[in-house]
Formats: structure tokens, sequence, C-alpha cells
């Protein structure tokens, strides 16, 4: 007797897309003579130097474009001489062997006007004595020697420490940033309201067409005990000829003590804190990248990339189209590069499929385990 042979419904997955996907770049810089870090910005002192150095995991070329017509066709670039005029993005393409590309940028700041008061003297800064008074510290200081230690009178509604040198004056313009370092301790937390970062220009001090502007942090969103920076835009009606004075202002509760150190002040063209180039540098289409390493034993990393927020599923299917294990299921990411692992032990040695599945979006590639 016979029976009829039932062929098995096999699906072999294979990849959707002929076109490979594009290649995952990291960020690398030097600041001077430095070591490497895995950052995609750095503030450097005019004079100074960076060098820019992405990396890819696969050979392919390399084109750079920047402020001042500034182009390069080297993986690894190096600006000297650091004037302000080379603030700003630099962005380089990269093109992989199968002809498809990636960018990623990065973000010069120049540092204007830089003052810090690691050679002992307060270097134009000065404080309103009647509400408090201001020293150089070494107990607490963010680099070299000193900081400026202010502390508030009781009684006081604030302290600042001010700005009004007018020999100081030169490159500072509308739209800077002004930066400064803040170390608020903890035990002073309840006795500071808010800091705020101010200026103010005009004719003279009685005159009606005074321009006040300032950027105001609330004491319940700044941490303590540590080292942070708070930057204010300068107006746009800022005007450097006529600036009556600028600084950092902190309110107080009544009755109070208030003390904050403060250093490495600076203007620079760039906000410090901006998110700007996390944004830049987001992948510009959904991929899905190969594993590695790749043949594998037991376990490899699997990239993606998202260009924004995607609930995704990866899943690994065997050479005959099973699935065999979800990796991923129904998950939420935020956008960016991501990488997620597999672990093969309790699997034979042999072809597996890798998939990554969204709403929209569908590819499959192949990895090899081997034991």
């Amino acid at each position: 007797m016979h029976f009829p042979v039932q062929k098995p419904n096999i699906t072999i997955i294979e990849n959707e897309f002929s076109a490979c996907a594009p290649s995952s770049l990291q960020s690398g810089l030097s600041v001077g003579d430095g070591d490497f870090q895995q950052v995609a910005k750095a503030a450097i002192e005019e004079g100074g130097q960076v060098t820019l150095s992405p990396s890819a995991e696969e050979t392919g070329s390399w084109v750079w474009r920047g402020p001042g017509n500034f182009s390069s066709t080297e993986k690894e670039v190096t600006l000297e001489n650091i004037t302000p005029d080379m603030s700003g993005i630099y962005t380089v393409t990269f093109e992989n062997s199968c002809g498809t590309t990636n960018r990623l940028s990065f973000v010069v700041d120049v540092l204007q006007n830089s003052w810090g008061f690691e050679d002992g003297t307060f270097q134009g800064w000065t404080i309103n004595e009647d509400h408090g008074s201001v020293s150089l510290a070494k107990s607490t200081k963010y680099e070299g020697f000193y900081s400026a230690e202010l502390t508030g009178s009781y009684g006081s509604d604030s302290v600042s420490l001010d700005f009004m040198d007018p020999l100081n004056k030169s490159g500072i313009k509308n739209g800077n940033w002004i930066n400064f370092k803040v170390f608020i301790p903890e035990d002073k937390r309840s006795s500071i309201s808010e800091v705020a970062i101010y200026h103010r220009h005009g004719n003279n001090w009685e005159s009606e067409d005074h321009v006040w502007a300032e950027t105001t942090f609330s004491i319940d969103e700044l941490e303590t005990d540590t080292w942070i920076t708070l930057s204010g835009q300068l107006s746009q009606e800022f005007n450097s000829e006529n600036l009556l004075v600028m600084g950092l202002l902190v309110r107080q509760p009544e009755s109070t003590y208030p003390k904050i150190f403060i250093d490495n002040i600076n203007f620079t063209d760039l906000r410090p804190t901006s998110n700007e180039i996390q944004d830049l540098n987001l992948p510009h289409q959904i991929s899905l990248g190969q594993n590695f390493p790749n043949p594998f034993n037991p376990t490899t990393q699997i990239p993606f990339h998202l260009p924004k927020s995607e609930t995704i599923t990866i899943a690994v299917y065997n050479s005959m189209g099973q699935k065999v294990q979800d990796i991923v299921s129904n998950k939420t990411f935020p956008p960016g590069s991501h990488a997620v692992s597999f672990n093969g032990e309790g699997f034979s040695s042999g072809i597996y499929f890798y998939r990554l599945t969204t709403e929209s979006f569908v590819e499959t590639k192949k990895l090899n385990l081997i034991k």
C-alpha cells in the first residue's frame, strides 16, 4: 500500500530588499593631544585643535562638509588653530561598497571670552556688596585652582555675580549663549528659590530704554552636589556697546544664607546643552544591520536603526522557515541606533534568519551559528 506523500508547508525567508542597508557609523573625536572619545560634540578654546574621527563597520568613501565651505574626502579630519568662525556643524557622508549612504554630524563650538578663576583673580567679575559676598574657593572647584564662592546676605532677596568691565566685551554679540559651570551644595538647596542668567543694557541706569532679559531655572529642576552647566541666550536686542551689566543671579527666600560656586564662564554661538546634535544623527530610515560577530558562537548582536519611535518585533527562523525564537516582541524603542542580543546556545549549528518587523516595514537577514 502506498500512502500519498504530503509536502510540508515550508517558507524559506529571503531578504525582501535587494539593496543593502546603510552602514552603522560611530562618532569619535579628540581635543588637542587628548584621547579619542565616542562623542560628537566639543567645546574648544580659541586657537586649539580638534580631530573628528568617525568609524564604520566596513570600507567605503567619506565626504565632509562644514562651516566656511569646509570640505574633505579623508576619513579623519583635524581642525587646527580654531577661530570663532569655525564654530558649527561638520557633517560626513559615508558610502559603503554597495552604494548606500549614511551621515554623521559633529558640533564644534569655539569658546569666546572665556573666564576662569585659576589665576586667583575675578577677571572683571564683581558683586553688589549690599547683597552678599564673593570669594575665591579652593575646596570646591571645577578645574584649575579656584572657583568663585558666591554667598548671599541674610534678609536680602537675591545675590548676583556681575560683569560690567567694558574692556572685556569684544566679540560678545546678540544671540550668543553665556554659560556658567555651577555647583549648588545640597545643604543650601532650601536657601535658593531660583537661579537666573541675565543681562541689562541701555544708555544709562535711569534711561527708559533698558533691555532686561533673563533665563530662569527653578531650584527644583537643578541638580545639587555636582557641577552643572547653566546657559542663557543674549537677546536679539543685545548691544555690547551699551552693556550695563550681565551675570548670574541667585534669588533666595527670606532669612536664608544661599551659597553657590561658579567656574568656567564663557560665550558660545551654540547652546552647550542643546539636543540638536542628537537630532542630526538620528537614522534617516528604518534599517536592519548585519549581526556581529558572524559567524558566532553562542551569542551575537543584531543592530537596527529607527528614525522615529517604533513598536518592533525581531524573530529568528530556521532554514525551514519555522520560528525558533522571538528576541523582541511588540516592544517600543525610541529613535536612534539600537542592538539586541541573540543567544544560540541550545540550537544546532547552521544558517538561521532574523527578521525585523514594524507596522510598515519588514527586513530579513541571514546569520551563521558555528559550534
